[in-house]
């Protein structure tokens, strides 16, 4: 098994395509030569429809954006209020024709007249009932508008129609789709198109050889890195039955490259169908490979490999890759050592030439390059030196390049052609031309009249050689100034096996003891349990509740010396935790799959997070609390601002997230200058004794730091009474936290700190503008993830009511997907719940909400351990719950755009305040976010989880918690005391300040 990610930095391999690319003087000046003559051609012709919307509306202008906005969204919205609504926002965003250059192109001049007379047409409505009338023929007319300029990108709206329009000069490969596959259902939908497509292509052969283009994530929801086992079989048998439909009909068949953690997936795919027998003799396989992957060499030697294997042709797309953005987004998400894909545009144009040389010089690869770059076609027409290879475009972009390539070199050209209708294909291909149309690119420079020819052709071999660049700084390191702990992708194969390796010998001590002076305290055994496979893991001594008065006491003998311990010092100690969960950490992941029956990706964003948390707290310590803050004063006198820890802190941490809440609690409590007692929950742990003795391990001093391990209704209550306590800092639902304030206010004298975050009633809103399959995806990430167990989970989904018989079948498709067991196998999206008490409460819920409601979905789970399927129900307002529910359960309720006050004055009333999820393209609509809101987090057009440390501070208000945020710039400030300091400096008769300036001194000599 081979380590996914890539082996080699960005800079480094670009050492390698310098020398792989390199040219000799005589053949770079003909490359040179060749290219500038095609640019100066293209130059002097009229732009094409992508040329002209860049020069019109540049992708960073009002206009621009406003323009995609519309086009991305209009075309699909069901209601026209919201319609009337979202073009009234996006037309008032600028100057919509051009008087200085207007349009040439016809699609484009209309649309640009449309838009200003929309523009007009709306500045002046009304409520007037003639407006009432207009309005419908206003939306008409821009729709219209919107539908003619998008038959410029989409080829055709069904095959039938697309094979009439083909030309003579080129061949085609169809793409049938847009966005993959939620469910079942939608791969079943997209398999039959496909097939049908291919039944209708061999019916209307030509000599030119036609293909189809095809997304395994179409043909299984779960095409997803890490569920080989989930989709691997059923992708191959019905990738199959595609091929031989092909085969019979001598169609190429073509599998579209997608991201980077699928791309082992995919090569899985098309080595399975290469082998088939019944394939034997076929030589219209094809799979397009990225060149921005810094993998690719390695792939399409695999490729080349297996074709010389058996002994027969495969095609290859060579594309530059269409999903930059996410690739870039996701790695830094992940935190990964390094970026999949490079990131600088030359590298990247480099890289396609490496991939283009390696391709022309294999031994059993059909090159066919998909470019619109006139100096790449032309290195690549030097480097072939005669060798055949055809050359691809998407339809709408490169066309006059591509026909005097085509006349130059008679070289065969194919239109990656997309068919369907505009309100579906439209928004998904918009979004992929965005990608391949950054302001860097060549398609994008080519509209830009002040850049010369020399510019825009920017032999990316010079450019990388005057000005070498290392890239991007690596994903952990680049979204805070601080080191961020390392991550993985699930298609990390070296990773998963040393998970699976810890996971099989869990690192578990036989006995586990509250820890007081360090010393280890017998008391009550107990046997723990595995969550994931049932093994006995521990023998658990619970506390009695002396133990109480034993921790208190020990950890307010040592607060004045570890308050006293410089700021320095004690970030010191945090850092080293930071390194030690680096290097222990698969010890940790075990531990929160066993104890936590946490998933592998939820165990190890936990992971994660703590190690980010002390680094995080370490460096706010330093910055906020190691020096006096200097205030003003007047003459002979200082004021200085310092401070301190408050004493003893009770952290009360919770099941759900047993080390990153527990050990942020304690890292700040510590690092603030206070002592601090643990009481873990009674469910994990084992997690808080390792963690408890690896920050002793790190430095923290015994008389710092004590843990009890109990019963709440044993040892809680004479903790949170004692006398020497300063403050808590807790974790639970809202119902505890009420309890633990009346007994602080009930048994001190002194007004004590309770930082609490407790449960949500968290609500996500979608309007008819939002993407379906964004708000599903979204909504089942936000519901299920963690099982529904994290207080930033959705509970309850309000979408409008055009938009219920789009997204209710969706959300029904995707939840059957889930997969809900043993939290240590990969293929597992869903463990279970924490224990047998909350797995019976939660399906007692759901089967008193199925008498009240109608379960849109449900997923299947393991009837024996605690596990609780996954739902959905419709809902009404009235009957909707008034506390949180703690599991897999989404509450759904449609509402009308005249009813949104209601559902906001629902969500303000409900009392809790922890995360709101907006799902909307409606400015006005996301206005709503600098409301006040009374949330803590508020999310929008993403999921609601997740809250990263140092970038969203997570924590709420009202019956979610007390703040100050944990993972934020002001959390440390909840566990000091402010100490101002007014020093006299006359005390000696003189004032310094004015006796050592000469100026202001008057006295008689």
């Amino acid at each position: 098994m081979q380590d996914t990610q890539p082996t080699t930095a960005e800079s480094q391999a670009v050492l390698t395509l310098l020398k792989q690319t390199s040219l000799d003087s005589a053949r770079q000046q003909r490359v040179h030569q060749k290219a500038t003559a095609w640019i100066e051609h293209l130059r002097g012709q009229s732009p094409n429809l992508m040329a002209q919307l860049l020069s019109d509306f540049g992708l960073n202008s009002t206009e621009g954006w406003a323009l995609m906005s519309l086009a991305e969204c209009l075309l699909r919205i069901p209601d026209e209020s919201t319609a009337l609504r979202f073009a009234r926002c996006m037309l008032d965003q600028g100057h919509w024709v051009n008087s200085d250059h207007p349009s040439t192109d016809w699609p484009i001049s209309l649309a640009e007249h449309a838009l200003q007379w929309g523009q007009r047409y709306l500045k002046h409505t009304d409520a007037s009932w003639l407006h009432r009338l207009a309005d419908p023929i206003f939306l008409s007319t821009l729709r219209r508008s919107l539908h003619v300029m998008a038959g410029r990108f989409v080829w055709a709206e069904d095959l039938q129609q697309a094979l009439r329009h083909r030309e003579e000069d080129f061949s085609y490969s169809f793409d049938m789709l847009g966005e993959s596959a939620l469910g079942e259902r939608d791969a079943e939908l997209y398999l039959n198109r496909y097939a049908q497509a291919l039944q209708t292509l061999g019916q209307n052969r030509r000599p030119h050889h036609d293909s189809i283009s095809i997304k395994l994530s179409a043909l299984h929801a779960r095409f997803e890195a890490g569920k080989d086992a989930l989709c691997l079989p059923a992708l191959i048998e019905r990738t199959l039955w595609l091929a031989q439909m092909a085969a019979q009909h001598r169609i190429d068949l073509t599998l579209d490259a997608e991201t980077c953690d699928t791309q082992d997936l995919a090569l899985k795919v098309i080595q399975a169908l290469r082998k088939h027998p019944a394939l034997s003799g076929w030589d219209g396989l094809g799979i397009a490979v990225q060149a921005y992957q810094i993998r690719a060499p390695e792939i399409l030697q695999k490729l080349d490999d297996l074709a010389v294997q058996q002994g027969i042709c495969l095609n290859v797309r060579l594309v530059k890759g269409a999903y930059w953005d996410s690739e870039i987004k996701l790695a830094q998400h992940l935190a990964l050592r390094r970026y999949p894909v490079y990131t600088r545009k030359a590298h990247t144009d480099l890289a396609y030439l490496a991939c283009a040389k390696q391709l022309l010089n294999a031994r059993h690869l059909r090159a066919q390059f998909a470019t619109h770059n006139a100096h790449t076609l032309a290195w690549i027409h030097e480097v072939a030196e005669g060798r055949t290879y055809e050359v691809q475009k998407l339809h709408g972009m490169g066309d006059a390049l591509h026909r005097l390539h085509l006349a130059e070199t008679g070289c065969s050209c194919r239109t990656y052609a997309p068919v369907g209708s505009f309100d579906v294909l439209l928004p998904y291909l918009l979004r992929r031309l965005l990608e391949n149309v950054s302001n860097q690119s060549f398609v994008a420079q080519l509209a830009m009249p002040e850049l010369d020819t020399e510019e825009i052709m920017a032999d990316p071999w010079l450019k990388a050689t005057a000005n070498p660049s290392p890239g991007q700084v690596e994903p952990h390191l680049a979204v805070t100034p601080l080191l961020r702990a390392h991550g993985f992708g699930l298609d990390d194969q070296v990773a998963l096996t040393r998970v699976a390796d810890a996971l099989a010998h869990p690192k578990t001590p036989d006995q586990v003891h509250s820890l007081i002076q360090g010393q280890p305290l017998p008391g009550v055994v107990h046997t723990h349990s595995s969550r994931a496979d049932g093994r006995i893991l521990s023998q658990i001594h619970w506390a009695e509740a002396a133990v109480a008065d034993l921790a208190m006491q020990a950890a307010s003998l040592g607060a004045s010396a570890w308050n006293a311990t410089p700021v320095t010092d004690r970030a010191q100690c945090l850092l080293r935790m930071a390194d030690l969960l680096d290097r222990e950490g698969m010890d940790y992941l075990s531990l929160l799959v066993h104890e936590g029956g946490k998933v592998i990706a939820d165990a190890l964003a936990e992971v994660r997070e703590a190690c980010d948390l002390c680094r995080y707290y370490s460096a706010q310590a330093e910055q906020l609390l190691a020096a006096p803050i200097n205030l003003p004063h007047i003459t002979g006198e200082r004021n200085t601002l310092i401070w301190q820890g408050r004493g003893v802190f009770l952290c009360i941490s919770p099941w759900n997230f047993p080390l990153a809440i527990c050990l942020g609690q304690v890292a700040a409590a510590l690092v603030s200058g206070n002592t601090v007692v643990v009481k873990p929950a009674l469910q994990t742990p084992l997690l808080a004794e390792r963690m408890v003795r690896d920050l002793l391990a790190c430095g923290i001093p015994t008389s710092a730091l004590q843990l009890i391990l109990g019963q709440s209704d044993v040892v809680g209550d004479p903790l949170l009474r004692h006398p020497r306590l300063a403050g808590v800092a807790m974790t639970g639902s809202t119902q505890t936290g009420q309890t633990i304030h009346r007994i602080l206010a009930d048994h001190h004298r002194a007004i004590l700190p309770l930082i609490a975050e407790t449960g949500g009633l968290n609500v996500m809103i979608a309007d008819s503008t939002a993407l379906p399959q964004h708000v599903v995806r979204d909504v089942i990430t936000s519901a299920f993830n963690s099982a529904g167990q994290r207080c930033s989970s959705c509970r309850i989904l309000f979408i409008q009511d055009s938009m219920q018989a789009s997204v209710l079948p969706l959300l029904s498709d995707a939840v059957g997907q889930l997969v809900v067991g043993n939290p240590g196998d990969p293929t597992t999206d869903i463990g279970p719940v924490i224990d047998m008490n909350a797995r019976d409460t939660l399906r007692n819920y759901q089967r008193e909400l199925d008498q009240r409601s109608v379960r849109v979905a449900m997923a299947t789970c393991p009837e024996t351990g605690c596990f609780v399927a996954p739902s959905v129900h419709l809902c009404t307002l009235e009957t909707l719950p008034h506390e949180e529910v703690f599991g897999p359960i989404l509450h759904v309720v449609t509402y009308r755009p005249e009813d949104l006050p209601q559902v906001h004055s629902w969500v303000r009333d409900s009392g809790y305040g922890l995360t709101l999820g907006l799902q909307s393209r409606v400015p006005e609509q996301l206005q709503l976010a600098q409301q006040p809101w009374p949330v803590g987090n508020l999310y929008i057009n993403r999921n609601q989880i997740g809250a990263a440390v140092g970038c969203q501070p997570f924590g709420g208000q009202g019956l979610s918690g007390t703040g100050f945020k944990a993972g934020g710039p002001h959390y440390l400030l909840r566990f000091s005391v402010e100490r101002a300091i007014c020093e006299n400096l006359t005390s000696l008769g003189i004032n310094t300040e004015l006796a050592q300036d000469p100026q202001l001194d008057s006295r008689p000599d």
